[in-house]
């Protein structure tokens, strides 16, 4: 609990609070979340993970794909390696780097670490070398634990409750105001800019996630994202600091059918992912069936724009109405989630394609500018700018942006989200897109100037600027022209995979419009007409072919393609390659796998391999479908065997 002064300093913050968002309140454009004082009895997430500890100490806490520990276990693991860390001397406001994975440790490690008042910095291990660097000197990291550390610091601690426990030192006291975590996000610098959250942040969304999602100590939560990104702040605490069980994703190799197993065999009731993770789920339960979401009770979706569709009703009809549906909006400098809708019957039923983010949570506020910073009222579009409990105050070591994008109104802290937003006559709030360079694609935030300056720094490119079309990433480049293949194995050494370009195309020189300013426009123009006559679908030789282009064109949302053209180069990605391989299989009535897809790759190699008994495959494409077959054989051997 906390001392009397302590609360009394709490209680003068939050009153501040209370006093701030009145000054706004006057105006009715601005959406204001309702104010709860349960801030004045706050208590840190160590605290709360303790009283868990003792609480449900027999209930489960983690589940990974390998093991499951009780909250009993799991406060022992956490104070045994808390120990560990102090003996290496971390300290209050560290900042410690996570090379993260979805195992029991790294959720250890991330509670240890907040237990001694310091700061989590998770990072992925796909990420190139020097990303991985850049951010671990961005961050001025005191350590950096990979998985294999972890394991062997767990294994060396031993948990001593008299000395731990409950009298876990000076540094365990219940300061609010310790950073959380640390995360990195797209930066339009060309390198990734860090984002520090407060405990007292978190505490806010785990309070409202209690309140509003009901959940406890019954809850069983799967979150779908990674680890490194903000999404999985709303998981890991809301989870764990209200007694629920946490369901981390699986770490092998994942497919949608894989994951439906697992979401059934842990009896997950709550689930979180982007849109496009969780149509891809209905869409293969459409096959699979429904029984893995037979607990599921409540459903949340964001990051990207909902997906209203046939497969969200048939399973709201399928839970006999019995699902509370949530689509959720947030950037990661206001703590992962600001404003919140429950979708309607009438919504799901009808599948209304522009479904609201809504209203704001518990003690934050937000309202619409325009680029004069004057609040408009409803039904005119403008950014949209949010306040109150959870916005941070800076990025890590950028001033200029810190100043330019977190800026004080009425003594009050407030983020222009760089998002175009409006609200209707409800006072329901719509996000509709970017007013800058960033976009969302497949749920990961990215700046396309960050993508375009870090191929900049190759010594074959001299200039470099970034398009979105078509749900592709276009890189155009003006210096050496280069062959696709050779440029993208260049560019995966610099930038993570995710964002690598589905397209690189060289240009010699970029055009400009009548102001001197780079011509983005005509530069689409020149690539769309060029792809339009390099359409090679009158070259297709059979209906296979035909039948397989339709298929492209229709999981890929395009209207041209070419027979040779690799998958992912054409937009696709590995969900989309599930979907390709289940309309090949309807078809064709032939059984294919999509790692089996993503080596055959283009139109043609697919097509070959669906005729794979005709004449006219070649003794080097036979040799090549035998090499696949052999691999997908070997691959079901080692299931067999575990």
């Amino acid at each position: 609990m906390l001392q009397r002064e302590e609360k009394d300093l709490t209680a003068n913050s939050f009153q501040n609070l209370l006093n701030k968002m009145k000054k706004f309140s006057e105006n009715e454009n601005v959406l204001i979340g309702n104010s709860i004082e349960y801030l004045n009895d706050m208590k840190s997430i160590s605290t709360l993970l303790l009283e868990n500890g003792e609480k449900f100490k027999n209930c489960t806490a983690v589940i990974s794909e390998e093991e499951k520990f009780s909250y009993e276990y799991f406060i022992e693991k956490v104070y045994a390696v808390r120990r560990k860390l102090i003996e290496k001397q971390v300290k209050k406001g560290d900042r410690i780097v996570l090379v993260v994975s979805n195992t029991v440790d790294t959720i250890v490690f991330m509670m240890a670490i907040i237990s001694i008042g310091a700061a989590y910095v998770p990072i992925d291990k796909k990420y190139p070398e020097s990303r991985e660097k850049f951010i671990e000197e961005d961050c001025s990291c005191k350590f950096v634990f990979s998985k294999e550390d972890r394991i062997k610091i767990m294994n060396s601690s031993k948990f001593e409750e008299s000395q731990e426990k409950f009298n876990v030192g000076e540094e365990d006291k219940d300061n609010l105001e310790d950073n959380a975590y640390v995360i990195y996000t797209s930066g339009t610098t060309g390198q990734p800019k860090g984002v520090e959250i407060k405990q007292k942040y978190v505490l806010n969304l785990c309070a409202w996630f209690k309140e509003t999602m009901n959940i406890n100590e019954n809850s069983r939560v799967l979150s779908l994202n990674s680890l490194c990104f903000d999404a999985s702040v709303k998981n890991i605490f809301t989870t764990l600091l209200n007694g629920g069980s946490l369901v981390l994703n699986l770490e092998s190799e994942l497919t949608p059918k894989k994951l439906l197993d697992y979401i059934g065999k842990n009896k997950v009731n709550v689930l979180n992912g982007t849109p496009t993770m969780i149509d891809e789920l209905l869409e293969t339960s459409k096959t699979e069936g429904y029984d893995s979401f037979e607990n599921l009770n409540v459903l949340i979706t964001g990051g990207e724009r909902f997906i209203n569709n046939d497969n969200m009703k048939d399973l709201y009809l399928r839970k006999n109405k019995k699902l509370s549906i949530f689509n959720v909006y947030g950037p990661t400098e206001c703590t992962s989630l600001t404003t919140y809708h429950e979708v309607k019957e009438e919504e799901i039923l009808n599948e209304d394609k522009n479904i609201p983010i809504g209203i704001p949570l518990f003690n934050k506020l937000v309202y619409i500018c325009d680029e004069d910073e004057n609040i408009l009222g409803k039904n005119q579009k403008g950014e949209i700018y949010i306040g109150g409990e959870g916005v941070a105050h800076k990025y890590i070591n950028r001033e200029a942006l810190s100043k330019e994008k977190f800026i004080t109104v009425n003594n009050f802290n407030v983020y222009k989200s760089g998002d175009i937003g409006w609200f209707d006559e409800n006072r329901n709030l719509y996000c509709d897109g970017r007013i800058d360079s960033q976009i969302k694609l497949n749920g990961y935030r990215i700046e396309l100037d960050e993508i375009s300056k870090s191929i900049e720094k190759l010594s074959e490119v001299r200039k470099c600027t970034c398009i979105y079309e078509n749900n592709m990433v276009i890189a155009f480049y003006t210096g050496l022209e280069k062959s696709q293949d050779e440029m993208k194995e260049k560019v995966k050494n610099i930038i993570p995979e995710y964002m690598v370009p589905n397209h690189m195309e060289y240009v010699e020189e970029f055009p400009q419009t009548f102001n001197g300013k780079l011509d983005k426009k005509k530069l689409k123009e020149d690539f769309m007409k060029k792809q339009s006559n390099r359409d090679e679908s009158k070259e297709f030789l059979n209906d296979i072919q035909k039948k397989v282009a339709d298929i492209w064109k229709k999981v890929l949302n395009i209207d041209t393609v070419l027979i040779n053209k690799n998958f992912f180069d054409a937009g696709g990605n590995s969900l989309k390659l599930f979907k390709m391989a289940r309309h090949i299989e309807k078809t064709f009535n032939v059984e294919i796998e999509p790692i089996e897809l993503m080596e055959l790759s283009s139109i043609k190699k697919i097509s070959e391999f669906i005729e794979k008994g005709n004449e006219n495959i070649t003794e080097e494409s036979n040799s090549n479908f035998e090499l696949i077959r052999e691999k997908r054989n070997m691959r079901y051997a080692r299931m067999r065997r575990k």
